[in-house]
């Protein structure tokens, strides 16, 4: 009896180390699948630290050049929210919550407006409801902070954003520290780069990006026609949105 009695005890200390070791093994298998990926991720985002741009460009044969630098279509709009006099904390919070083709939209009325600042701040605190819905897009765009809204048809102007995410990006910060050569960087902002090519009339010009999304694809210098920029520009203008 006293064995018997001594059973749902037993049972329960039984139930408590395979739970226990059911954890152990979790943490374990956790850590061991992580590494490896966390360890990809560190090196990838390192590696525009360690790149050199003027070395690059020098190999490229890349001298007194406009060279337009193809970030992500999440820092294009945290770059277009700064220009807005919008601080950082509500440029990351509005990024973060707004599906991105929805706030590009709102970010092109307001840049042909005078709202600025807190102004801006208060015209785009609606799209901030959308953060319930949206879903990470990493697989597709390569940029992992960049969440879609699933089962929406985008307009073009937000499939072309999409395709260059997809065709390759890099960072643009790293490039601050270029000097050499009479190289001139900036953010390539698509049809605002018109204005660029008016303040360097006789400069040649270079798109910077890498050749794939892929992990450890190098940023690749690539000339660019002016003629197709200003096109593309106008046909931009010209497109639904």
């Amino acid at each position: 009896r006293m064995a018997e009695s001594g059973w749902p005890g037993e049972r329960t200390a039984l139930v408590q180390r395979v739970v226990g070791w059911s954890l152990v093994t979790a943490i374990v298998l956790g850590v061991a699948l992580s590494v490896p990926i966390r360890v990809r991720q560190y090196r990838s985002g390192l590696l525009s630290l360690k790149w050199n741009p003027d070395r690059a460009a020098a190999a490229a044969g890349v001298r007194n050049a406009l060279v337009l630098v193809r970030e992500s279509w999440g820092a294009e709009l945290v770059a277009r929210l700064w220009a807005l006099g919008i601080s950082r904390p509500d440029a990351d919070a509005l990024y973060r919550a707004a599906d991105p083709c929805r706030l590009d939209l709102a970010l092109s009325e307001l840049e042909r407006g005078r709202r600025r600042g807190a102004d801006a701040v208060a015209t785009l605190a609606p799209l901030r409801g959308d953060s319930t819905r949206l879903v990470s897009a990493a697989a597709v765009t390569g940029d992992p902070s960049l969440r879609l809204t699933p089962g929406v048809r985008y307009p073009p102007l937000c499939q072309a954003k999409l395709a260059a995410n997809r065709d390759g990006f890099t960072l643009f910060p790293p490039l601050l520290l270029a000097r050499g050569l009479g190289n001139v960087y900036a953010r390539d902002l698509g049809a605002r780069d018109t204005l660029l090519l008016g303040d360097f009339p006789a400069r040649p010009t270079y798109l910077l990006k890498p050749a794939t999304m892929a992990v450890g694809d190098p940023p690749r210098y690539y000339p660019a026609s002016r003629d197709s920029i200003l096109k593309a520009a106008r046909a931009a203008a010209g497109a639904p949105r």
